[in-house]
């Protein structure tokens, strides 16, 4: 049987001299057979096919099978979950979409109860550059030598590069732009869940500031980053505020449905709000929405910020399965169309505000997001604001699970293919009217450019 620790490895003799690294850990997962492994993949393979609307849409195929194929030669005896989930993870860049990936089951409900049990996760808020270096973002100044814009050159004696690429080779998402963004908002979780918990973490860097040698040991944390987290309050979801010039400010961090009546709720209030003191301009903030569902961004900001009717949708591509089946549908057909139909806010609503608005976008803005963007974008009713998304602009959806029954996996595939209303940039991100640039390192700096922008269009 396969030892489920995995040792950390120092590159040079010098610095497994400086410090003796503890054992890494990771919570016990199950061990699985060889020939129940290999029936979990190989049943993927065939319902991956049989679900998605058009495989070869995104993925390479010739990849495709090159990838599955060295991954069953990897197998060659039991495996524990995690060991499992290590190799079939191997699959989710090639699949180039956010919405289709293998993943460990409930990774976060996993997490946090190790580390209510004394477990550690690195204390590290991370960015990946488009070098695939590691820079800090957010520095403890008690615990640690290093500052925000520092770069990271080493963890626990291991390359900072190699830790990147490790991750990087597991990650799922449309574009590398995408998936650098995943790793940089998920670090603390994904590290221990491919180089294990040391308690502590021996980090070595590069300052920013003299260009001179830091390093710092850290000690672990027993919680993970809220945006992580199983299941985050709202409040960090969610913000409104009046800036300077009478200008609105609404964070609507997600729509995901766990939080949509605190939803409506919040955008009723925050629109209100605005109302009430006679904003001039609007930044609807959704840099951190990774998506959810559509009609919480119809009823929670449409319905207030227009009356223009609109779409979010062109055309489709969909396959029948039994969850989406009317009357008269043949189970695994996959049907074409237009889509023609319009969403209109209600005409009567007392606090709907009527100018100038601007949606701020990130490289993280995806799924449900990108469909209320490219609503708003190609229907003129707000300005799209900040910088490209890693996802891309014509998305998919209707994502289903595929069972893995024997080694417990989370694997999921999209069921429709979407086309944006105009039918244009498919193969991109949403490109903003208004590009800013912004850096992890100073993140509401774009929301004060913007501002700038908003009061002199008011």
């Amino acid at each position: 049987m396969r030892n489920i620790l995995f040792f950390i490895v120092c590159f040079t003799a010098s610095a497994c001299a400086q410090r003796e690294l503890p054992e890494a850990q990771f919570p016990p997962t199950p061990t699985i057979s060889a020939e129940d492994i290999r029936s979990d993949l190989s049943n993927w393979r065939q319902e991956m096919s049989a679900v998605h609307p058009d495989i070869s849409h995104r993925i390479d195929m010739k990849r495709l099978e090159t990838v599955i194929s060295e991954i069953e030669q990897s197998i060659d005896g039991e495996m524990t979950q995690l060991e499992v989930w290590r190799l079939f993870a191997l699959i989710n860049p090639v699949l180039r979409d956010g919405h289709n990936g293998i993943l460990m089951q409930k990774r976060r409900e996993l997490t946090e109860e190790y580390l209510k049990g004394g477990g550690h996760v690195l204390p590290l808020t991370v960015h990946v550059d488009d070098n695939k270096r590691l820079f800090v973002v957010k520095a403890d100044e008690v615990n640690s030598n290093l500052k925000v814009g520092d770069e990271i050159t080493s963890i626990n004696g291991v390359d900072a590069s190699h830790i990147v690429t490790e991750l990087l080779a597991r990650t799922h998402g449309d574009t590398p732009l995408f998936r650098r963004t995943l790793v940089s908002r998920r670090f603390s979780l994904m590290y221990l869940m491919q180089f294990g918990d040391t308690g502590e973490y021996l980090v070595k860097g590069l300052s920013a500031e003299s260009g001179r040698t830091v390093s710092a040991n850290l000690p672990g944390a027993n919680e993970l980053p809220s945006n992580v987290r199983a299941k985050p309050l709202a409040s960090h979801h969610y913000e409104y505020r009046i800036l300077d010039g009478d200008v609105g400010y609404l964070k609507a961090g997600t729509f995901h449905p766990d939080y949509g009546d605190a939803f409506l709720e919040f955008t009723t209030t925050a629109f209100t709000a605005f109302h009430e003191a006679g904003i001039k301009s609007l930044i609807i903030d959704i840099r951190a929405n990774g998506g959810g569902d559509d009609p919480l961004w119809q009823k929670g900001i449409m319905e207030y910020i227009t009356e223009t009717p609109y779409r979010h949708v062109s055309r489709y591509a969909i396959r029948v399965t039994e969850n989406n089946a009317d009357p008269g549908d043949v189970i695994g057909e996959v049907q074409h169309g237009d889509y023609n139909g319009l969403f209109r806010a209600t005409p009567d609503n007392l606090i709907r505000f009527h100018g100038p608005t601007y949606i701020l976008l990130s490289p993280f803005t995806y799924s449900s997001a990108i469909q209320f963007s490219v609503a708003a974008q190609d229907f003129s009713i707000a300005k799209i604001a900040g910088e490209e998304t890693g996802g891309f602009s014509c998305s998919t959806g209707g994502v289903t699970v595929i069972p893995m029954e024997k080694t417990h996996l989370t694997a999921f595939v999209p069921v429709m293919q979407l086309t944006r209303p105009s039918g244009k940039g498919c193969e991109k991100g949403i490109i903003p009217d208004v590009l800013i640039k912004s850096t992890p390192f100073q993140p509401n700096q774009s929301i004060e450019s913007l501002r700038l922008i908003a009061v002199e269009a008011q």
